[in-house]
């Protein structure tokens, strides 16, 4: 993902602030034309060609048939109708803010890049949730809502700190994925330079990928955005993504 750099004398400064205020995530799944400032995230289901609400149809209580029952049979009997319900797709951000995404302002770009996601797609009716990965655990810093207000000061207010449990951050996603029962399009993009470094085990890399596979191994779109900054790249966050068999991206500075 490329900022849009047309003027070849922009300062290093100036570069920046470019990055941090035009990029954006399309969220698009449909594969069409490339955003000029991002990158087109396609859906690896081939069957789902918008983030459109979905329409589910739920029990609920027929009070009406229920009394007319009752008056013809002179006997109750609860009476159960379909109505429809339609379902905002959640998009979920796994933010890994350890002490690494600090360097190069690398948890600026970060911020900047989801909160102009957000203003990119404000007209859908669509839901966002926030899992921060800090001080070694994960924090919901934005449990799922669709108050753009509420986002972007959850975004402000997220610090950096400690190390990468990314396992940690999946059980966090599982469990708003499992309170989202109306929800049945999930969309997760993981965020983070890959160096995973603290779990339960002493192999936190295995840790997380195995637990992805266990828990969210069945959600069908996920994408890893790396992060990572420098002229010598260990290319651990393309090692993750592969593992995990997600779709894989790169913040290119």
């Amino acid at each position: 993902m490329n900022a849009n750099n047309t003027s070849g004398n922009r300062s290093p400064e100036q570069q920046f602030n470019a990055m941090v205020t035009h990029a954006s995530l399309s969220l698009r799944p449909d594969g069409g034309q490339k955003s000029k400032h991002g990158f087109e995230i396609k859906d690896v289901t081939s069957g789902d060609h918008t983030l459109k609400p979905s329409h589910r149809f739920v029990q609920t209580r027929d009070l009406l048939q229920t009394v007319n029952h009752y008056l013809l049979h002179d006997r109750f009997e609860l009476k159960q109708k379909k109505t429809s319900h339609n379902a905002a797709p959640l998009i979920i951000f796994l933010i890994d803010s350890s002490s690494s995404m600090a360097k190069n302002k690398m948890i600026a770009y970060v911020k900047g890049l989801i909160e102009n996601t957000a203003k990119k797609h404000n007209r859908q009716s669509l839901k966002y949730a926030l899992i921060a990965l800090l001080q070694g655990e994960s924090q919901l810093i934005f449990p799922p809502g669709k108050s753009k207000e509420l986002l972007f000061q959850s975004l402000e207010d997220l610090k950096t700190g400690g190390q990468t449990n990314m396992a940690s951050g999946i059980r966090k996603v599982y469990e708003v994925i499992r309170k989202q029962k109306g929800s049945d399009i999930v969309k997760l993009f993981i965020l983070t330079d890959g160096k995973i470094n603290k779990g339960k085990t002493s192999t936190p890399f295995e840790e997380a990928v195995q637990l992805h596979k266990q828990l969210l191994g069945s959600l069908k779109s996920v994408t890893v955005v790396d992060t990572e900054s420098g002229f010598v790249k260990l290319q651990m966050a393309k090692d993750f993504a592969n593992s995990i068999k997600a779709n894989y991206k790169t913040l290119e500075i």
